[in-house]
């Protein structure tokens, strides 16, 4: 099969919109398929011997990193006939993708779009609701004029059909088990923390950005003290906040941008893991934690409900409520055997959720939108 997928953000971006593009291209180039990225922005033009195609773009790094394509409609038309993809995959379409969308439309090629970003919960946060409206109809366009939309959450596919979007099937994303596992936890690492054998490490893993509420995690400076226990607070992550954020957390250990062998480490060196941002279609960084061994404390709502078996293998908190958020807390700090039982059950929860099974229930869409087409066209 050729498949052509089209990012809406792309490396040197690291993101989920990222992770799942890499997942899904490695996967379709292992089992012999021909791929196809295009990408905004400057960056790498090939990857593991799949070639790359940037356009043109102007990067946006305030607030959620968007970039603003500056290529024609007619130039990537002329791109997908070139490449002549059986299907063309939108990940997280909103500029490039709509664009890249209308190009294959045009010839006549099924396309797949990929629901990956809350754009829409973006806007409220930031307080630019008089755009809301422009948005949706942005999505509605995007989602009921593509063959079909993917969406990777209960509240995501909710959202999408209260738009008025049809044609939905469910995807989710996949956990690496050998990056994300509990072998990787390590003294030395918790020791360079300052953590001693009983001290519970509280983790938080993401982008430093507003609509990520990290500053939520400063009600939580004093849990050591109510619990009598050595706490402490680790964050992994770099952003636009950061330097605001180590003002509130004065405490906090920053290890910035993290990647491979020491990402996979300083996750499994926690003992517990905080989620705060509240527009989350899917929350990835939710089920690493969990196949690390952690248990997650997070926010009732978005991705994470599908993701959390609330009192088992993590706990939820009511969006919004700083004081519900110092209250798990306090249960899990305070609370061993809680914890550690947490932990195991998370770690089980995750197992079957590997890239590999993941990638290849995508590849049965692909399949069944092109015998759909083949349907329709016998019909006709």
């Amino acid at each position: 099969m050729r498949v052509l997928i089209s990012a809406e953000s792309f490396l040197p971006r690291t993101n989920g919109v990222t992770n799942s593009v890499l997942r899904t291209v490695r996967y379709l180039k292992k089992n012999g398929h021909a791929v196809l990225v295009v990408a905004p922005g400057e960056g790498p033009t090939s990857l593991d011997g799949v070639d790359i195609r940037r356009v043109p773009a102007l990067a946006l790094q305030r607030f959620a990193q968007v970039d603003i394509p500056g290529v024609s409609t007619n130039a990537l038309k002329r791109m997908i006939q070139e490449f002549n993809p059986d299907v063309v995959h939108l990940a997280s379409p909103f500029l490039l993708g709509e664009q890249v969308r209308k190009a294959a439309i045009s010839l006549n090629i099924p396309v797949i779009a990929n629901f990956q970003t809350d754009v829409s919960g973006f806007i409220n946060f930031y307080g630019l609701t008089t755009a809301k409206v422009l948005v949706e109809k942005r999505l509605k366009k995007i989602h009921n004029g593509s063959t079909i939309t993917l969406a990777p959450s209960t509240d995501s596919e909710a959202y999408l059909l209260n738009l008025g979007i049809s044609r939905i099937a469910r995807w989710g994303r996949g956990v690496d088990l050998a990056e994300f596992n509990p072998r990787w936890r390590s003294k030395r690492t918790r020791r360079s923390w300052g953590a001693k054998e009983d001290t519970c490490v509280v983790g938080f893993v993401g982008r430093l950005a507003p609509e990520k509420q990290v500053q939520k995690l400063s009600h939580l400076n004093d849990i050591g003290r109510m619990t009598g226990k050595h706490v402490v607070q680790v964050i992994v992550g770099d952003g636009p906040s950061r330097t605001s954020l180590q003002k509130s957390l004065p405490d906090a250990i920053f290890l910035g941008h993290l990647k491979g062998e020491e990402l996979s480490k300083a996750i499994a060196s926690m003992d517990l893991l905080i989620t705060t941002g509240e527009n989350e279609t899917f929350c990835q960084v939710i089920q690493e934690a969990m196949a690390a061994g952690l248990p997650v404390i997070a926010p009732e709502i978005g991705g994470p409900r599908d993701l959390i078996k609330d009192g088992c293998s993590g706990l939820f908190y009511k969006p919004g409520n700083n004081f519900d958020i110092r209250m798990k807390v306090l249960q899990l700090v305070s609370n061993d055997a809680l914890r550690n039982a947490m932990s195991e059950n998370a770690f089980h929860q995750v197992q079957t959720r590997t890239w590999t099974k993941v990638c290849s229930e995508l590849f049965e869409i692909y399949e069944s939108t092109l015998a759909d087409r083949v349907l329709e066209g016998q019909a006709s």
